[in-house]
């Protein structure tokens, strides 16, 4: 009964009770709807404020997940452009670290190979035949920058003598002073003459000093460099070349410089940031070719990589080692620009 009595008593109070409801329901329903177009215009404004002012921009939170924003545009080309000046104690730091480097067992090494006394680097023999096959000219003029004790100018004057044909001078800049002493002495009577300087900031003594050159290497070099010094040495590139010069880049990829970094001033330097430095300095890129030739016992590879990338003889944090680069100056001309 007590069932029957409430069931049959409800009729009597539901109008004003629905009525009540209805509105109750409305009024939040608004207010509701209220606050979230109110979030929404914040959160749009606030990604418009982020993403219009590529200074501050870092990133932009939309449904709790985080999107990165590109770099403000123009701190690459600034990356590439500076020059800082090495202080004083920053070069004292650096004449330690050589001291230091060359109590090294790899610092002999380098001698030895030159001397014939220890095998080939295999990464040497991946560069001599890339430069053999694919980049030597008759008549060139050579130029190494961080030439080490001199194997890979050795190599190439060889190349040349084997049957490239005729070429112009031999020459190399080497920081480290014990290399460049073994050097002058080894290669005196060879047709190579090396000299002491930073690669970013060298001066080279006559006959060579007005001279340009047609063909100018940089053997597991570049990774090396100073990063608040690109500009200086794509400054210094200009300066030993000429239009039509080529230069060629042999260089760890940054993937295996991300897991090498114990070695003497190592950087990782991604691909993109130095073509963007030799265009910015117009040198116009010829290739980019992963090193499949240099032999290491570490060959596993990402399985999704490409095929041309799964024959690579040596591989170091699931991706090829080395890369070849290659690039030509062209002075005058609009290939740099978009159009």
């Amino acid at each position: 009964m007590a069932k029957k009595l409430r069931a049959s008593a409800s009729p009597n109070k539901s109008p004003q009770r629905r009525e009540g409801r209805f509105i109750s329901g409305l009024v939040i329903g608004i207010i509701a709807s209220a606050i979230f177009f109110s979030n929404q215009q914040r959160l749009l404004e606030s990604s418009s404020a982020l993403t219009s002012d590529g200074t501050s921009a870092t990133a932009v939170t939309i449904e709790q997940k985080t999107v990165e924003a590109p770099p403000p545009i123009g701190d690459l080309e600034k990356i590439v452009a500076q020059c800082k000046p090495i202080t004083e104690e920053e070069r004292q730091g650096l004449q330690r670290e050589i001291r230091d480097y060359e109590g090294q067992t790899r610092f002999h090494q380098k001698i030895q190979e030159v001397e014939g006394k220890r095998k080939t680097d295999a990464h040497h023999v991946a560069i001599d035949k890339y430069l053999k096959e694919r980049v030597l000219r008759p008549g060139w003029s050579v130029l190494e920058l961080g030439c080490a004790a001199g194997t890979m100018l050795q190599m190439v004057k060889r190349a040349y003598a084997a049957g490239i044909g005729d070429h112009g001078d031999f020459v190399g800049v080497e920081l480290v002073t014990g290399w460049v002493r073994f050097a002058e002495k080894y290669f005196a009577d060879k047709g190579i003459s090396v000299f002491e300087g930073d690669i970013t900031n060298f001066a080279l003594p006559a006959p060579f000093a007005e001279k340009t050159f047609d063909f100018v290497m940089l053997n597991d070099v570049a990774e090396h460099i100073q990063k608040a010094r690109y500009g200086c040495f794509f400054n210094k590139l200009r300066e030993v070349t000429h239009e039509g010069s080529i230069v060629y880049v042999h260089t760890p990829n940054p993937q295996a410089q991300l897991v090498d970094a114990g070695q003497f001033y190592e950087n990782v330097l991604p691909h993109h940031v130095f073509v963007t430095g030799m265009a910015y300095a117009k040198f116009e890129l010829v290739a980019l070719e992963q090193d499949v030739d240099t032999q290491c016992s570490d060959r596993r590879m990402i399985p999704q990589l490409p095929t041309m990338m799964q024959n690579t003889g040596c591989a170091m944090n699931w991706y090829p080692k080395y890369y070849h680069a290659v690039f030509r100056r062209v002075d005058g001309k609009k290939v740099f620009n978009l159009a």
